[in-house]
């Protein structure tokens, strides 16, 4: 998928808010500075975004995880290694993903359903687009939205407490420097 395409595809007002304020703020760069984001262009979205460092294989810490996401997961996740509340087995392949995301760089479209305690199910919509560091030498950040694609949906127990599920359907998003082999 092309990020050209992503206004196209979204299907969330959340997703079309990043995908707009992202390519602003980068202008004719591959990618925005960390520093250049412009969050007021998201505020009716912040409770929804995470800002995620991909350190290494066994670190990807959120450095930031707006409050539905606490609410959703039933944790705060801000300042803690996603791998914590990852299942081990899905690990590899989620590490592999953002590593290959900051390193090629290219962003991300996936959806996820969740089964909640009543047996609704919703279903997530959600992107994740690159974002330079400040500082020489420093890692990228992924920031990341999280939309519920139902006009309704319940932040009374989370589906999986404690756990983020993988994602049914995922997508590599190129940014201009094409796109990685990893799973």
């Amino acid at each position: 998928m092309d990020v050209r395409d992503l206004p196209k595809v979204v299907l969330s007002r959340g997703c079309q808010r990043l995908v707009e304020a992202w390519d602003g703020w980068r202008g004719g760069r591959l990618l925005p500075r960390k520093a250049e984001m412009n969050l007021a262009h998201l505020s009716e979205d912040l409770p929804w975004l995470a800002l995620l460092e991909v350190i290494d294989k066994d670190l990807a810490r959120l450095r930031v995880a707006g409050s539905s996401l606490r609410e959703v997961y039933g944790m705060e996740m801000t300042g803690r290694n996603l791998k914590d509340f990852t299942e081990p087995g899905d690990w590899p392949r989620r590490s592999a993903r953002y590593l290959a995301q900051v390193g090629q760089p290219c962003g991300a479209y996936y959806f996820r359903r969740d089964t909640l305690p009543d047996g609704k199910i919703v279903s997530y919509e959600t992107l994740a687009l690159p974002v330079d560091a400040d500082a020489e030498g420093r890692q990228r950040h992924m920031l990341c939205i999280i939309s519920p694609l139902q006009h309704w949906y319940t932040l009374d127990e989370p589906a999986a407490p404690h756990r983020v599920p993988m994602p049914t359907a995922f997508h590599y998003v190129d940014i201009g420097a094409g796109l990685p082999d990893a799973p």
